[in-house]
């Protein structure tokens, strides 16, 4: 470490990492928020959600940040209609920054207007979006390049992975700790909590009344407390084992695509895990690259033209040294 303290976050934050874990992460995140609304208009919610009552939707107070308010009764289905295409545009990799500005603008008044149906999961993506305009994700795996005839980049700043490190800490850490005082958690006779949310009947596949699941008592309140020791211990995240600890992440979001119905949460999530993961994904990229016979002579942000940067597991997949 450098004796210059300020010189050394300088260094830190700017050196260059992979960038392509991040185009995959715009691409599958956008893709996730589309297939989730999707199925929502596919059912017939999406109108019903983002209304005003009195229009006939379900949204009977909002935030007074709502803009739209004596918008009529098309500017929700506007309002949607535009969020929907800037994820479109941000999955392409066509105009990502503006579409990721506006995009995000829309979501979150769509947010404010039904504030019921604005889960924590949506504040999160909103949250990696914004990361994203700011990285060279748009640079990479984006039809924009082609279109416009331009070289896409390998490297962005080393910032963005960092703080994404941090906001999973801060999510499973808030986690954690609402379920650390909760009895339910660790002790008691009765079902385990973990059993009782696998089983919910409002947003699980598992049948509660299957008697066979309560043979498994034991082991679902051995996980029960694995989740919650895991979550409180996500700091981890911050560390050089951070690609050992999210495999844990990912097991557990994997179960709980397979085991519940809560929307876009554990595709949202996942997705983030293709920055974490980066160690493990970039030979596999490499790879693919390879046998696709994709161009390398890439743009390295650092040095201009030049070969394509090969991938440093020590820089990229820690977030703090």
């Amino acid at each position: 470490m450098s004796r210059n303290p300020w010189m050394w976050w300088v260094r830190r934050a700017n050196r260059p990492v992979d960038v392509r874990p991040w185009a995959l992460l715009r691409i599958s995140l956008a893709c996730a928020v589309l297939f989730d609304q999707l199925q929502m208009w596919a059912v017939g919610m999406s109108g019903v959600a983002y209304q005003l009552f009195e229009y006939g939707g379900l949204a009977g107070f909002h935030r007074p940040q709502y803009w739209l308010l004596d918008g009529g009764p098309m500017a929700a289905p506007m309002l949607w209609g535009l969020w929907m295409v800037c994820m479109a545009c941000v999955a392409l990799g066509v105009a990502t920054r503006p579409a990721i500005l506006i995009g995000v603008l829309a979501y979150a008044q769509l947010g404010h207007l039904f504030p019921t149906g604005d889960r924590g999961v949506d504040r999160l993506v909103r949250t990696v979006l914004l990361m994203l305009m700011f990285t060279n994700a748009h640079r990479c795996y984006a039809l924009g390049n082609v279109l416009r005839r331009r070289a896409r980049l390998r490297t962005t700043a080393g910032w963005a992975t960092d703080v994404l490190h941090l906001l999973l800490v801060l999510v499973y850490m808030a986690a954690g700790f609402m379920k650390v005082p909760e009895a339910a958690w660790w002790l008691g006779s009765g079902a385990p909590m973990l059993y009782r949310i696998l089983t919910d009947p409002m947003a699980s596949y598992l049948n509660g009344e299957n008697p066979i699941y309560r043979n498994f008592w034991p082991l679902f309140r051995v996980a029960g407390w694995v989740t919650v020791t895991w979550e409180v211990c996500s700091p981890v995240f911050l560390t050089r084992y951070a690609r050992w600890w999210g495999l844990v992440g990912i097991t557990m979001h994997v179960g709980i695509a397979i085991t519940m119905k809560l929307g876009m949460f554990s595709y949202g999530m996942l997705s983030l895990y293709l920055v974490v993961m980066s160690s493990f994904l970039l030979p596999w990229i490499e790879r693919a690259e390879a046998r696709l016979g994709w161009w390398r002579g890439e743009t390295d942000l650092s040095s201009g033209q030049g070969p394509s940067l090969r991938y440093d597991p020590v820089s990229e997949g820690t977030a703090s040294e």
